[in-house]
This record gives C-alpha cells, sequence and structure tokens, in this order.
C-alpha cells in the first residue's frame, strides 16, 4: 500500500488516496471501522482507493487505517491527521 496524497480543508473535506491492489478493503478510524454514509464516502477504482470526508472539524482528526485483504494475506496503512 502506498499513499499517494491527502488533502485536508478544515470545514470543507478531507480526500485520502492510496495504490492499492485488492478490493477487499476497510477503512478505520482510531481502531473503529468507518460505515460508509453521506459523510463518509469510500471508492476503489483502477487499483486506488479513496476515503473522503465532508465537511471535516476537529472531531475528524485522529489514526486513519486501511486494510487491505486479498487470498495472499493482508496489509495495513496507517495515517495519522492531527
Amino acid at each position: 500500500l502506498i499513499l499517494v496524497r491527502y488533502f485536508i480543508l478544515w470545514g470543507l473535506h478531507a480526500i485520502l488516496i492510496l495504490r492499492v491492489s485488492s478490493s477487499q478493503l476497510t477503512w478505520y478510524k482510531d481502531g473503529q471501522r468507518i460505515v460508509p454514509s453521506t459523510r463518509y464516502q469510500t471508492n476503489y477504482s483502477n487499483e486506488t482507493a479513496t476515503l473522503r470526508i465532508k465537511k471535516t472539524t476537529v472531531n475528524d482528526s485522529g489514526h486513519y487505517t486501511l486494510l487491505a485483504e486479498n487470498p495472499q494475506g493482508e496489509n495495513l496503512s496507517r495515517f495519522e491527521n492531527e
């Protein structure tokens, strides 16, 4: 897993973009699974995983993790946002 880029615009949105070759993906914030919603949007296309957080606040600071799984095993990518 490779963190390609991230954008954080407080009050607007945050975007985490990672390069990954697995379609079985799970996002976590501070160890809790992120459930996709209108505020937390996830996408996987062309070996790129994206997490978009709309209308960010200071409560969105924390540790974000992407768990990628496939038949060969699993891999974690962690990102800390303060």
